[in-house]
């Protein structure tokens, strides 16, 4: 069963190289977003943008890691066949009135099909920056049991 939840798009650009390291911007309606403010029930929808790197290294989602989980915001993942989309499920409205923090920093873990020439790249990942989702909810709403 789908929500008619509303979705966020946001556009993960990755530029860089392996000599330099990687940089990670977040862009969301095309302005530059490390943290994510959301009111509601949403999904996340995370897009690769591999358009800053200096060859093709296939980046394709897979997994976000958390540093807790359980804390009220985001509840599932799915990545698309492609690995080229996640999208991150947060079904809570909570109140904002109360002292509880309802942010969650995460990874993404990144794979990546064309690895630079004489490397043996098997099963290693790329971690993002520290993307952060904050759900301020509705106020008039109860928060979650």
């Amino acid at each position: 069963m789908t929500n008619s939840w509303p979705t966020k798009h946001i556009n993960v650009h990755i530029t860089g190289n392996e000599v330099t390291g990687f940089k990670f911007l977040y862009e969301d309606n095309k302005e530059s977003c490390e943290q994510v403010t959301v009111d509601g029930p949403c999904y996340l929808e995370y897009c690769i943008k591999e358009n800053g790197t200096q060859r093709d290294y296939g980046f394709k989602f897979d997994g976000v890691a958390f540093s807790n989980p359980f804390n009220n915001v985001i509840t599932e993942a799915k990545i698309s066949p492609d690995g080229q989309k996640i999208k991150l499920t947060n079904p809570y409205d909570v109140n904002s009135s109360t002292s509880e923090d309802y942010s969650v920093g995460f990874q993404f873990g990144f794979s990546f099909t064309n690895a630079p020439s004489g490397c043996k790249a098997k099963n290693l990942l790329l971690l993002s920056a520290d993307p952060q989702v904050i759900n301020q909810g509705d106020p008039t709403m109860p928060t979650p049991a």
